[in-house]
């Protein structure tokens, strides 16, 4: 696509396996707190400021909108 880590929104389910790793890639992650990950998922303190976090994808749409990355 062209663009810089930090013009892209990553969006996972996962902690471990996607939103942290996105971030420390230089991406505006988003914790998406659906599906069979959010019982076993706890957000720890210290990882509330490393990411954003939504449980709907309208939730998701605005944090994107206010937060996310520049175009």
């Amino acid at each position: 696509m062209g663009l810089r880590p930090e013009q892209v929104a990553y969006v996972g389910d996962r902690l471990d396996n996607d939103v942290l790793p996105a971030k420390v890639a230089g991406m505006f992650a988003v914790f998406l707190r659906r599906g069979p990950w959010v019982i076993s998922t706890p957000i720890a303190p210290e990882r509330r400021a490393l990411t954003s976090a939504s449980t709907s994808l309208a939730e998701l749409t605005a944090a994107i909108r206010q937060q996310g990355p520049e175009p």
